[in-house]
């Protein structure tokens, strides 16, 4: 990933140029990972694209993805609450 990568994924809105990114350049995110799913996290705010990517990682590759695939199932879980509704 390049700095021109970066500055596009900065303006990603609700994660779904991230999403788009992961799924795009899968052959060479390993060491950009931890970078895209805080990136993921800081800007889906719905968890929608947090749990798309999770299930995207777990079908390419579950042992190899592991602990992105844990990073995003407990973002989307922190999401989930912060958005139940309490009435």
């Amino acid at each position: 990933m390049n700095e021109d990568d970066k500055k596009l994924l900065s303006k990603d809105s609700d994660g779904l140029l991230t999403y788009e990114y992961i799924a795009n350049h899968i052959s060479s995110i390993d060491d950009d990972l931890d970078y895209l799913i805080d990136n993921m996290m800081r800007v889906d705010l719905s968890g929608q694209f947090i749990v798309s990517a999770a299930r995207y990682l777990f079908a390419i590759d579950a042992e190899h993805y592991n602990n992105a695939v844990s990073r995003l199932i407990t973002a989307a879980i922190e999401k989930d609450r912060e958005h139940r509704y309490i009435g």
